[in-house]
């Protein structure tokens, strides 16, 4: 494939090759050594050029690559030489504010763009680049290519629906399906996976997430939900929940409940699964405003530590005691009245089908009771979210044995007379 060099920059060594495009070490007019990448002018290039330079404008700032030349026919254009690139790094690093420095520096670049609708689509090692200079120098987010301009400033079809758009190990699950679905959570997934590689030096994997980071494990996790809707939903969110749970703890896990530093806890307790028990009796004795506090300052957190300690409640069945069992289980419908008093419905589904699975999979009688009453006490809205709880975690069965055992004259909802006509 045959590439055009600009008049008065000189070819000096490849740097890479990027499909339709190479990126190549030149000499400037002024004699100055400048990285060029130039496009074969085939298929969308063009265009593609034309939305990657009037990006990287709007995205200016000391952690973007500046643009320093391009032609009217956006055929080429150039820009300062990096020393290295991430991917150069020896991972993992030292200490998670070497990774924080980076998320900061993506933070930066990504805010204007996120800002105007625009997407990046393709954060991944190669294209976080260190530029030298005065000081200690500085990272950049280079190669906008595919960057998705926001909904309805698209003048041209550039991505095929249905084909990745990006690259495979980096990309969040919306971005293999369609591509123009992306936002800035989708760019969050990628940065989440760069954090998590930065922390353990392991690559991301199919089906395998990033954990046993200690406190930054439930960011890392968030970060990288495949659940778009679950994740930060920007990049400013996420640097502020990465610097808030950096430093390691060294509190006990009543500290957290005495101190209502409920943001640690599902870290705490994916790092110490050993701690479940503990846990789930002290979640026990947490009052409605706790519950809303944590909600609060870590509703993800919150609602992800129930699904675990639901899933975890067999095989620690006697250490939590049947009787704490039973608690719990009921009191995690103190846990879905807060969740719905906060309109978080999402969360309340989550919460309400580990609650009930875990109900019917241990066969406890007074959470049945107390849950069925509870679901006869709620509104059209919640009725409709425990229909499709029940649907997904096969648990109608064992909830109309219950609703058979009600009077007739004591049956409230539509939900519950429907159960016990089953």
């Amino acid at each position: 494939m045959a590439f055009t060099y600009p008049e008065g920059y000189a070819y000096v060594d490849h740097i890479a090759d990027h499909g339709h495009t190479v990126v190549v070490k030149a000499l400037s007019p002024t004699g100055d050594e400048i990285a060029l990448k130039v496009q074969d002018n085939l298929g969308n290039r063009p265009r593609r050029f034309q939305r990657e330079i009037g990006t990287m404008h709007r995205a200016a700032g000391p952690n973007t690559m500046p643009v320093l030349d391009h032609d009217d026919t956006y055929a080429w254009y150039a820009m300062p030489l990096a020393s290295k690139t991430l991917a150069d790094e020896w991972v993992p690093v030292a200490q998670p504010q070497d990774a924080l420095a980076i998320l900061r520096a993506i933070a930066g670049s990504l805010g204007p763009i996120h800002a105007n609708g625009q997407v990046h689509r393709d954060l991944k090692p190669e294209n976080i680049l260190f530029l030298p200079g005065e000081g200690p120098g500085r990272w950049v987010v280079a190669d906008f290519g595919i960057v998705r301009n926001a909904p309805g400033l698209t003048t041209a079809t550039l991505t095929a629906q249905g084909t990745l758009t990006g690259t495979w190990a980096w990309a969040a699950p919306e971005q293999h399906r369609d591509a123009h679905s992306a936002t800035p959570a989708t760019d969050v997934y990628s940065a989440g996976l760069l954090m998590g590689w930065l922390l353990t030096g392991d690559l991301p994997a199919p089906g395998v997430r990033y954990s046993a980071l200690g406190t930054l494990t439930s960011t890392i996790m968030r970060a990288t939900e495949p659940d778009q809707s679950r994740r930060f939903q920007s990049m400013d969110e996420f640097l502020a929940h990465f610097n808030g749970h950096m430093l390691p703890a060294r509190m006990t896990l009543d500290t957290f409940f005495v101190d209502g530093i409920y943001g640690e806890i599902h870290g705490y307790l994916l790092g110490r699964p050993d701690q479940l028990p503990p846990l789930a009796i002290r979640m026990i004795q947490l009052d409605t405003g706790q519950i809303s506090a944590w909600i609060s300052s870590d509703r993800f957190g919150l609602v992800e530590t129930v699904k675990q300690v639901c899933e975890g409640l067999g095989e620690h069945f006697n250490a939590v005691g049947r009787n704490n069992v039973d608690s719990f289980l009921v009191w995690l419908l103190s846990v879905c009245d807060a969740l719905k008093r906060a309109n978080h419905m999402d969360g309340l589904a989550v919460v309400l089908s580990a609650q009930m699975s875990a109900t019917q999979h241990l066969d406890q009688w007074t959470p049945r009771r107390a849950t069925l009453d509870w679901v006869d006490r709620q509104g059209s809205a919640v009725e409709a979210v425990v229909r499709s709880v029940m649907e997904q975690t096969d648990t109608w069965d064992f909830f109309a044995i219950e609703a058979r055992g009600h009077w007739a004259s004591t049956r409230r909802t539509s939900l519950v007379r429907d159960l016990a006509d089953s």
